[in-house]
């Protein structure tokens, strides 16, 4: 199975490797993807299938459905050709913006969830946990 990690996962995995930056294509095994996709820490690639490789000079023949001219994809549907670094943090940013960490999270999640809402890095990480989740939410 084949994920992207959404956040950046701190330690080591289970076999001592360490985990891949987020968004970026990482292969698990079933169990292990569909438990990470559950707990929102990543989400699954489905990807396309190839189609097969033409053979010499066949004519190949093309169902009517495909031949026949489909409507072009309005803006706000059309998927980037690629995406840049700078879109990369910008949804980055957006999906920690929106995902606030639970107060038995580590520290470092804490401390990600700041410097996304605008803290200085060195500020969040010499803040306590406590006070991060009182300033971000997580307590009161």
């Amino acid at each position: 199975m084949i994920i992207q990690m959404t956040v950046q996962m701190s330690g080591g995995r289970y076999d001592d490797r360490q985990w891949p930056l987020p968004w970026t294509n990482f292969e698990v095994t079933e169990e292990e993807g569909h438990g990470l996709v559950r707990c929102g820490a990543a989400m699954e690639v489905v990807q396309q299938p190839e189609p097969a490789p033409l053979t010499g000079g066949e004519d190949p023949q093309v169902p009517p459905s495909v031949a026949s001219p489909q409507p072009a994809e309005s803006a706000a549907t059309a998927q980037p050709a690629s995406i840049t670094p700078q879109e990369i943090a910008a949804a980055q940013a957006e999906h920690a913006a929106k995902t606030v960490p639970s107060p038995g999270d580590p520290k470092a999640a804490w401390v990600e969830h700041a410097v996304s809402q605008g803290m200085d890095r060195a500020e969040a990480e010499s803040s306590t946990k406590a006070a991060l989740q009182q300033q971000y939410g997580g307590r009161l």
